[in-house]
Parts: structure tokens; C-alpha cells; sequence
């Protein structure tokens, strides 16, 4: 599937899991269920960008300050969830960190779109489709990890990940 598709149903899907739990009231039964598919969706999502798409892209394009920034957004959104996992949920304090983290994903979307993903739809389809392939996977191998990364990368770590991924251009 192409990259950029993949990306912007994920961020879709986000933000809808987020403002129905808000719309339902964080502390409900229903609230939880859905909590409880759109963190892990987060936060794998995340690790997968960072281990897939954006060392493709630093190698691709040379996108090494964007996916900085990209990094320093996702290392915000964790903070966020952290805060999700120290409080009840029927609590107002729950309710705050889940507005932050809804506040800290629109954030990083928008700025995402503008940056990482129009760096992804200059390549070229079968890049695309290659990237998307490689963030599949990636997301994947998270989910089937089952852990929950709710540390800090570093992005330098992240940059230097493009020369271990492959080249993501076709040989000559």
C-alpha cells in the first residue's frame, strides 16, 4: 500500500478513536475499549515511522531535520500517553492527559503532513508502495513485540537507522 494512504488512515483513525473517547466520556466502560486499540495503534505507529519511513526518507531525500522534528514530536506524544498510564480514567487528571495527547497528535498530523508526508509524495509510486511495504512491516514486527515504547528516541539513533534499512532507491 502507498506510504502516504497508510499514514493519513492511521492519523484518521487516531483522531477518531480520540474524540469518541472524549465524546464518551474518558472514564466509561466504551471509553477504556477504545483506549485500549488507539494507544497501542499510537504508539506502534510511531516506532514503526521511526524504524521504516523516516530513515527511509533520510537516506531518500535527505530528510534528516524533518525527521528530527518528526522524533522531538513522537518523544512529546509519549510523554503524553505516560501521563494516560499514571492516572485513573475516571479521573479529571486522565481526562487532561488524554486532551494532551489529542492536542500533541493533531499537532505532530499537521505538522507530519506538511513535511514528512510531501516528502513521500515526491517519490515516485513504486517508492511509495516500497516505503508503505517497509512501514507494514515495521508496524508489525511492533505489534507483535507487544511492548509499549513509552521512551524517548533519540533521533539521532533514528537518522543513523538509514544506512542499516537499505537503500530505498532502486539500483542503477
Amino acid at each position: 500500500m502507498d506510504a502516504v494512504k497508510m499514514m493519513e488512515a492511521l492519523h484518521d483513525e487516531v483522531r477518531s478513536g480520540l474524540a469518541s473517547m472524549l465524546d464518551k466520556g474518558p472514564g466509561s466502560e466504551e471509553a477504556g475499549e477504545v483506549w485500549a486499540s488507539v494507544k497501542p495503534l499510537l504508539l506502534h505507529s510511531m516506532a514503526g515511522e521511526e524504524t521504516s519511513l523516516y530513515p527511509y526518507l533520510v537516506e531518500a531525500k535527505g530528510a534528516a531535520p524533518e525527521v528530527t522534528a518528526a522524533v522531538q514530536e513522537h518523544n512529546h506524544l509519549r510523554d503524553a500517553v505516560a501521563q494516560t498510564l499514571v492516572h485513573e480514567r475516571d479521573s479529571d487528571l486522565f481526562t487532561l492527559a488524554l486532551r494532551q495527547v489529542q492536542a500533541a497528535a493533531e499537532y505532530h498530523f499537521a505538522h507530519e503532513s506538511r513535511t514528512i508526508v510531501r516528502l513521500l509524495g515526491e517519490l515516485s509510486p513504486g517508492e511509495r508502495a516500497d516505503a508503505g511495504k517497509r512501514f507494514a512491516q515495521a508496524r508489525q514486527a511492533e505489534l507483535a513485540s507487544q511492548q509499549l515504547l513509552t521512551e524517548h528516541r533519540r533521533a539521532s539513533q533514528v537518522i543513523e537507522w538509514a544506512g542499516v534499512v537499505g537503500s530505498p532507491r532502486l539500483a542503477p
